[in-house]
């Protein structure tokens, strides 16, 4: 994901975080006495602590893993957030039992908040599922090809804050790479680390230029 992509996705985010929290300050709902006429009113505080708050503390996460451009950490964490403010609004519904529920302005609000959470979670599934293009292919072999003459190792996140494209497409052009003899490398899946042949790759620079250029020529072409 492009950098001005990220930005948006985080602001939008937090935007929908932010409202949905305030909204929650504000009463949510107001039950009328049955038999006798009487209005009750609860805050959306009240009625968030039967999950829904669990839920706002997985959303908050889901947003720290979009900075980290952790793209498949912030849809789990963000699922498990809507499921959980899903099953508040459920909960919240069902509960009165013998009296009317009158939604208001503030609860509207957070519904609205919370199918934002769900469109922008199922968007960045989107986005996961075809994460890969020539575009962001070139700059991380790129990328790759330079850093690996420079330095013995280097973290995929070094990686992906340098090219401001999500970890899972590094880690898999990563593996690509190596077994096609483009970097002479070897990548550890625990710590998340490519140690480098610098010697052999410093030797073999030209000629890895030559197969990545080849690579990206038929890249195009195919296009």
């Amino acid at each position: 994901m492009e950098k001005l992509k990220i930005l948006l996705f985080e602001i939008i985010y937090v935007s929908f975080l932010f409202i949905f929290v305030i909204s929650a300050f504000f009463p949510y709902f107001l039950y009328t006495g049955n038999p006798q006429p009487q209005e009750v009113h609860f805050s959306g505080i009240m009625y968030l602590e039967f999950g829904g708050w669990f839920g706002i503390v997985f959303i908050f996460i889901s947003i720290k893993k979009v900075q980290d451009l952790y793209l498949i950490r912030a849809i789990e964490f963000g699922i498990i957030g809507c499921i959980l403010i899903g099953i508040n609004w459920i909960l919240i519904i069902i509960f009165p039992l013998n009296r009317s529920l009158i939604l208001t302005n503030a609860s509207w609000l957070g519904i609205f908040m919370w199918i934002g959470f769900c469109f922008i979670n199922f968007i960045l599934l989107i986005l996961h599922l075809f994460r890969r293009n020539l575009k962001s292919e070139m700059l991380i072999r790129k990328t790759i090809l330079d850093l690996g003459t420079k330095f013995s190792r280097l973290e995929v996140r070094e990686v992906s804050e340098v090219c401001k494209i999500d970890r899972a497409t590094i880690i898999d052009i990563i593996k690509e790479m190596i077994t096609n003899n483009e970097i002479y490398a070897d990548y550890f899946s625990s710590s998340k680390t490519v140690a480098f042949n610098q010697l052999a790759n410093v030797d073999e620079i030209d000629n890895l230029i030559s197969i990545y250029k080849k690579w990206e020529a038929e890249k195009f072409d195919k296009k």
